[in-house]
């Protein structure tokens, strides 16, 4: 079972990737900047690190995003590519964790104020 989650993991970012690339910067549905600032802070510390510091801040930034999307900071509509970008971090077998928070980053960016 467990290459079947690897792989749905791996599919997961494959698809939070593409919107990364494919969406403009149309409208929708935006993160808060109070909330997305420390978001994309902590991805780009995250994209930028170790391995010590990654072990270190991929649960806090889950952790941060999960305490966001219960207090309905967090549109809907972007909960759950959010979410599988973030359960994706370290995950992938074709993607470093810093590849990952990379586009994570972008991926903040682009849909936050």
């Amino acid at each position: 079972m467990r290459p079947s989650l690897r792989r749905s993991l791996a599919v997961s970012l494959t698809v939070c990737s593409a919107l990364v690339a494919g969406c403009g910067s149309s409208g929708g549905p935006r993160l808060a900047h109070e909330d997305g600032t420390p978001l994309i802070a902590l991805a780009h510390r995250i994209a930028t690190e170790g391995a010590p510091g990654q072990a270190r801040d991929v649960p806090r930034l889950r952790e941060r995003t999960i305490a966001l999307v219960n207090a309905g900071r967090i549109p809907a509509d972007l909960q759950e590519s959010l979410l599988s970008a973030i359960n994706a971090l370290g995950a992938s077998p074709t993607q470093t964790p810093a590849q990952q928070a990379h586009d994570l980053e972008a991926w903040l960016r682009q849909h936050s104020r």
